[in-house]
Formats: structure tokens, C-alpha cells, sequence
């Protein structure tokens, strides 16, 4: 356990991106906070599936200003559904999961261009300790 820094790489030559393991460890969590402005509504349902109570910050109308009029819809729906777990943040540029035991802290929106094809890093953080140090 510890610290651990990521990175997906256009030379990878792995189809599997090295942020799965850690999103399915923190998804792995009672409570589960999600920060990111713009994020894939399947990897919305896998991160939160688990999670007993999660939380999702993010910027509402750009997330939905960047989907295809199905999304939009979509989104629309899971924000009045989960309104009490849904909150809107003007100009959000955070990345961040947090869960019992981890954090993730990236640079890429959490998309499957994000997470599987752009060239970006990430930090795992696996110590809870250290989770609850940061300001």
C-alpha cells in the first residue's frame, strides 16, 4: 500500500488500460466521492454499482452540452433521479475518485478516451492514512 503513479501511453502495447485496477479498487467502497467535469455514463454505473453512497460533482451543463441527444437524455434522467447524490459545479476542472481505502487523482475526464486511448497520468493513492491527511 501506498502511493503508486500511473500512466497510459500511446506505446503501451497492453488494450488494458493500467487506470482499471485502480478505479475497480476504489469503487470498491461503501462511500464512494466522484469530482469530474466530464465523465462516461457506463463508467458512471461501474464506478457507483458497488458503492453503497456515492457522490458526483461535476459540471452538469457541459457534461451534457458534450453527449449525443440519447446522453443528453440519459444524463438528464440520472441527475433527477439522483439529485440528492448529483451536485453541480461551475467550472469544475477536478478529476478525483475517493473511496474508504483510495483515492485516484488524474489529469484526463474519467472517458473511455481518457482512461483507454489518450496519454495521461494518474496518482493512486492506497493508504488511507494518507487520504486522510490531504487538505
Amino acid at each position: 500500500m501506498g502511493t503508486e503513479l500511473l500512466y497510459h501511453g500511446f506505446d503501451s502495447s497492453s488494450d488494458i488500460s493500467p487506470f482499471n485496477d485502480a478505479l475497480e479498487q476504489i469503487s470498491d467502497s461503501e462511500w464512494l466521492g466522484i469530482a469530474c467535469p466530464y465523465i462516461s455514463l457506463n463508467i458512471l454505473h461501474d464506478l457507483t454499482a458497488v458503492a453503497d453512497y456515492w457522490r458526483l460533482i461535476t459540471e452538469i451543463a457541459e457534461w451534457t452540452r458534450t453527449q449525443s441527444a440519447d446522453h443528453r437524455e440519459a444524463i438528464v434522467g440520472l441527475v433527477q433521479e439522483h439529485s440528492e447524490s448529483i451536485h453541480d459545479c461551475r467550472e469544475l476542472h477536478a478529476k478525483l475518485l475517493v473511496g474508504d481505502d483510495g483515492s485516484f487523482l488524474r489529469s484526463a475526464n474519467l472517458t473511455d478516451s481518457g482512461l483507454n486511448r489518450n496519454a495521461e497520468p494518474a496518482v493512486h493513492i492506497q493508504n488511507i492514512d494518507e487520504i486522510a491527511d490531504m487538505p
